[in-house]
């Protein structure tokens, strides 16, 4: 219904809009606003306000019935249970173990009173009200990155994981992803980008899919930087982060909230780690306002869309890409669409083999996680968490078919620790750089390289495409930093109530912050889940 509103909003202030475009008055501004707020923006308050009251009363609803649970049929200790089955992807022919076509009532009203949820609708007012820079082209034209800061993001950033060394050098291909499923709008261009083993910046050469390659130095460079860096962060926010978000985070957050007492120590150091997964994840397979896709004429009035990839071409790439980084995938032919199995090894060594800077953060912080989890793992024993642990430990290895050691403490303290590691530092680093950078990329690119050098760089990149990747970094790469809205390790509270997990809290929180300033990363660049 919402996308239906904002199409007809954007039909009536079409005349608005135009006038704007040839005439470029100033005073036309402040007309779309008085409308935008007098007209818009009440009726998505509306809509929030209502879903808001309706999720509330659900769950009273439930709260009711756990007053008598037997008469309900409730035998689960936390009375409302997610469901799991193994469905199809909406959209595609692959299958996921966790895909509910509803949560709970208790998870649905948490989501929608949390702060995360509202910042998505303020993200989705505040884009809306900026839509009349658009054809008043007052918006920015991406900048080229310098040669210097482009190596460091090769070296440095998740690109690192995807290098491959040969005869000198080393190699970051996207050849693969030139396949996969598009719409017809939207061209993904670059096919490699390769430098010298010293990471020398005047080493670089990007190749594009029709073969022409470009050296650092040469006449269409700046270009060249700008389409690498665009279609690099599509790559990575269609298939390298998606599985950041589905397999090992889905289904911890799950059986957590199934299996775990809310009042044991281990249910309080998970649910900071877990607190948003399951909605969001909800949000991004069913919202038409998710990342996941946009077709046809409401993608011209629908922010939130990166464009023009189909469901279909998010959940591939992040399934294949999820076997790649595993290093489990058998042969590059397998069918994925006849038996989709990762099997995992804790913790995940693709992420920390290699020698570039990012491998050594993440060892940094994965072992700083591991020594904490290890130094409280005794004192979860004396509230009886034992069998709870092992439960969940259990759960979560066979969804991923991982060989359980359930019950061995040193196997339940790795687990317990890639989790908190890869939903927080993991996940949390690839929005950062995704933020960082935001003045060097647009993540729409239209028109096949070979054209667009011989273009001035406004008909490159239309101030339309500006302002939708703008306001998708906005949402998904700033708020991820806000310390308003994504609770970070420099405000952790487990809310425990022993005093010696309290110390041992404080001392955890002090290491995170010590190894943040030693790598130069904002302390609210890391939150403590995946928030957005």
């Amino acid at each position: 219904m919402l996308e239906k509103i904002l199409f007809v909003f954007y039909l009536l202030m079409s005349p608005i809009i135009i006038l704007a475009r040839f005439t470029k008055a100033g005073i036309l501004k402040y007309v779309y606003w008085t409308c935008y707020y007098l007209k818009l923006v009440p009726i998505l308050v509306s809509i929030y306000g209502f879903g808001l009251a309706s999720s509330y009363l659900k769950w009273k609803w439930v709260q009711f019935k756990w007053l008598v649970p037997g008469f309900f049929g409730y035998t689960h200790f936390n009375r409302d249970s997610i469901e799991l089955a193994n469905t199809r992807i909406p959209g595609t022919d692959y299958h996921l173990g966790y895909i509910p076509e509803k949560l709970p009532a208790e998870l649905v009203y948490q989501w929608r009173r949390d702060k995360v949820y509202h910042n998505y609708i303020r993200s989705m007012i505040r884009a809306n009200h900026d839509y009349i820079n658009v054809p008043m082209e007052n918006f920015e034209l991406p900048t080229p990155v310098s040669d210097d800061e482009l190596a460091k993001i090769v070296s440095s950033s998740q690109i690192s994981h995807y290098l491959t060394a040969k005869n000198g050098r080393y190699v970051f291909d996207m050849t693969p992803f030139l396949q996969e499923k598009r719409f017809a709008s939207s061209e993904f261009e670059v096919a490699s980008l390769s430098i010298a083993e010293s990471f020398d910046p005047a080493s670089m050469v990007i190749a594009f899919r029709d073969g022409t390659r470009v050296a650092c130095g040469d006449e269409h460079w700046d270009l060249a930087k700008i389409y690498f860096l665009s279609n690099t962060m599509v790559f990575f926010i269609l298939g390298a982060h998606l599985h950041h978000h589905l397999f090992f985070p889905e289904i911890g957050a799950a059986q957590l909230f199934n299996l775990v007492p809310t009042d044991s120590n281990f249910y309080k150091l998970m649910q900071p780690h877990t607190s948003y997964i399951l909605m969001l994840n909800h949000q991004f397979k069913s919202n038409p306002l998710s990342l996941r896709e946009t077709t046809g004429i409401a993608d011209k009035f629908l922010y939130s869309c990166i464009g023009f990839y189909p469901a279909e071409t998010f959940y591939k790439v992040g399934y294949e890409n999820a076997l790649n980084m595993y290093n489990k995938r058998e042969t590059d032919e397998e069918a994925l669409t006849q038996r989709f199995n990762i099997q995992f090894r804790i913790p995940f060594e693709g992420y920390l083999e290699g020698e570039h800077e990012l491998n050594q953060q993440l060892k940094d912080y994965y072992g700083t996680v591991e020594r904490f989890v290890s130094d409280i793992y005794e004192d979860f024993l004396r509230d009886g968490s034992e069998p709870h642990i092992n439960r969940w430990v259990d759960e979560v290895c066979r969804y991923v078919n991982l060989p359980s050691k359930a019950g061995d403490p040193t196997f339940n303290i790795q687990v317990i620790a890639t989790f908190i590691w890869y939903v927080s530092f993991v996940h949390s680093l690839e929005h950062y750089q995704f933020h960082k950078y935001k003045r060097n990329y647009c993540l729409l690119t239209r028109l096949p390289f070979a054209i667009a050098k011989d273009r001035p760089l406004n008909e490159v990149f239309t101030q339309y495409d500006i302002w939708k990747s703008k306001h998708i970094v906005l949402t998904f790469g700033k708020n991820h930093l806000n310390p308003r809205v994504s609770e970070g390790y420099f405000n952790l509270d487990y809310r425990f109530r022993d005093q010696a997990l309290v110390r041992r809290q404080e001392s955890f929180k002090q290491e995170v912050a010590q190894l943040l300033a030693r790598f130069d990363t904002p302390a609210e660049a890391i939150a403590l889940s995946i928030r957005y």
